[in-house]
């Protein structure tokens, strides 16, 4: 902690009274972690203050006011914490996590560090508690699902009143995952069991979640004609419970897909694959009880 208080006075030292400020009050304009929110939504008033930053200040000043930002949060994260109901197996993983952090703003590329930048929105989300370490992935702790999986959940698991959870399925809780690019150390076969387990201990803790969503390109079984190696990836959880809904083909998910493999670049140019951002949904009682037998 000795660490994290001196970077944050060294990056505090050069900003004006008036750049300071807008780091406090940053802190004071985050969500309600309570309440479902896809991972780029901080609220309204957040992201006024970040745009409005952006147009007050030099992009390299706004980079500075962000990371003193985050660095302030991070200093109240233990506070944080206590209020958030996180099983231990979670809770371990915060000291190797706060040093990452510590260590990307010190030394990584914060060139972009602003909103909508993908690195600053999950650190954000890190300090302010509504993110947290799993291992192979990170969680949202409160996200949700929309429509279309909505109903395809309904359909393979009917439940009685069909109008109100149809009604409610943005209001109802779901942990979903993310792959931190940063730190993929642990995303393997053998990392995901432990990041499962993980979740399966999440969900005890906090008996309201739903399940688990994720949405990827390569949950989409498709792929396995097309990289076979990454099947594991939605057959484990498939086997276990889960199931998938194929989405849309964006941008990004061709980007994402074929910059790391020259084979689905070439068959994706050639109009043989399409990559799709696919949904994971792995509901509670399935992952709940797949993580019963596991344990014994």
């Amino acid at each position: 902690m000795d660490e994290v208080r001196a970077f944050h006075e060294a990056l505090l030292a050069p900003l004006s009274a008036q750049e300071a400020d807008a780091a406090a009050a940053l802190g004071g304009l985050l969500p309600d972690w309570q309440a479902p929110r896809l991972y780029h939504d901080l609220s309204d008033a957040f992201i006024r203050q970040q745009t409005a930053m952006q147009g007050m200040f030099a992009p390299e000043v706004c980079v500075q006011i962000n990371r003193l930002f985050v660095v302030q949060q991070l200093l109240k994260l233990d506070g944080t914490l206590a209020e958030r109901p996180l099983p231990p197996e979670i809770l371990a993983l915060y000291p190797a996590a706060r040093q990452r952090l510590l260590h990307f703003l010190q030394h990584g590329d914060v060139s972009e560090y602003f909103y909508p930048h993908e690195n600053f929105v999950k650190d954000v989300r890190f300090v302010a508690g509504m993110t947290v370490p799993a291992g192979a992935m990170i969680l949202d702790l409160r996200s949700y699902i929309g429509w279309k999986p909505s109903l395809t959940l309904l359909q393979k698991n009917p439940l009685p009143v069909f109008m109100r959870f149809a009604g409610s399925c943005y209001r109802r809780p779901w942990l979903r995952a993310h792959i931190e690019m940063r730190y993929r150390d642990e995303f393997t076969p053998d990392g995901l069991e432990d990041f499962y387990r993980r979740t399966a201990a999440l969900l005890r803790a906090q008996p309201q979640l739903q399940g688990i969503v994720a949405s990827s390109w390569f949950y989409d079984p498709m792929l396995e004609s097309v990289s076979p190696r990454l099947k594991h990836l939605w057959q484990v959880p498939m086997a276990r419970g889960a199931f998938v809904v194929r989405g849309y083909s964006g941008a990004y998910d061709v980007e994402m897909a074929t910059k790391t493999s020259a084979t689905r670049r070439r068959l994706y140019e050639a109009g043989v694959y399409q990559p799709s951002c696919t949904l994971l949904v792995w509901p509670r009682k399935a992952l709940m009880a797949w993580a019963g037998k596991a344990s014994l």
